[in-house]
């Protein structure tokens, strides 16, 4: 469990330190779980605006994160 705990903590920090050195050019889409919550602090696309030059476009799946990988054909 403190090595689960651990992992955790260091992809954490992974993400509040991470800089990109370019923004991303592509289109990009993010394809999130509706009822996540991680919107509320992140906002609707988590702050991939930050990263990517066009605007992201974000499709908003019914259910949580673990639908994706326990039912995937009903998404």
């Amino acid at each position: 469990l403190r090595d689960l705990a651990t992992a955790f903590s260091d992809r954490l920090s992974i993400g509040y330190e991470y800089e990109p050195s370019t923004k991303v050019k592509a289109p990009t889409t993010l394809i999130r779980a509706g009822k996540a919550g991680f919107d509320k602090k992140l906002g609707s696309d988590y702050q991939l605006n930050q990263v990517c030059e066009t605007p992201v476009n974000v499709l908003v799946m019914d259910g949580r994160h673990h639908c994706f990988y326990e039912r995937p054909l009903e998404l």
